[in-house]
């Protein structure tokens, strides 16, 4: 009779990572923002867009609009996960004619996504020069800049979703 050989399998797991009280904290926003109603976004968005706008304008001096700006910084915002979809799109729709107003020609979003692939080439450097310049303002207004960072917490959460990309993007612009 042959013998049966007990067969033992050892498992390891591998050590549960600390989460730092500031991630809970972030995570918590984050969850916050997703909960958020389109509505409630909206009025939002509309409220920062009226006071950074011309802040933005003042601090430029001339050389730049402070639309160009914050739209830019919408952009790549809405690009800090690679991708649109449709349904961002949409959802993102009313804010952007509330911000340009219902005269203004909106880009469809087959431009918006064509805008976008066009701007994966230059992404990490607009990324870059866009955390600079809200660190920048953080020295001289910390809720300037905690009003940009409302601005992509309210982009990023716009499909009640926040993606790992968009919360890298968010906690670099904290940092």
């Amino acid at each position: 009779m042959a013998e049966e050989k007990e067969k033992t399998t050892t498992t390891t797991t591998a050590p549960k990572k600390e989460v730092s009280k500031e991630d809970k904290e972030f995570d918590e926003l984050c969850k916050k923002y997703e909960k958020l109603e389109p509505l409630t976004a909206r009025v939002i968005l509309a409220d920062k867009a009226s006071t950074l706008i011309p802040a933005l304008n003042a601090i430029t001096e001339g050389d730049t609009s402070g639309v160009e700006i914050f739209s830019l910084f919408i952009l790549v915002t809405i690009a800090a996960d690679g991708k649109l979809s449709e349904g961002e799109y949409e959802a993102l729709l009313p804010s952007i004619r509330a911000f340009f107003g219902e005269d203004e020609e909106i880009p469809s979003y087959e431009d918006c996504v064509k805008r976008l692939d066009s701007l994966k080439k230059e992404e990490a450097q607009a990324k870059r020069e866009l955390n600079d310049f809200v660190d920048e303002i953080g020295k001289f207004s910390p809720a300037m800049k905690e009003d940009l960072i409302v601005v992509a917490l309210i982009i990023c959460s716009i499909d009640h979703k926040i993606s790992a990309r968009e919360k890298a993007w968010i906690k670099k612009l904290i940092a």
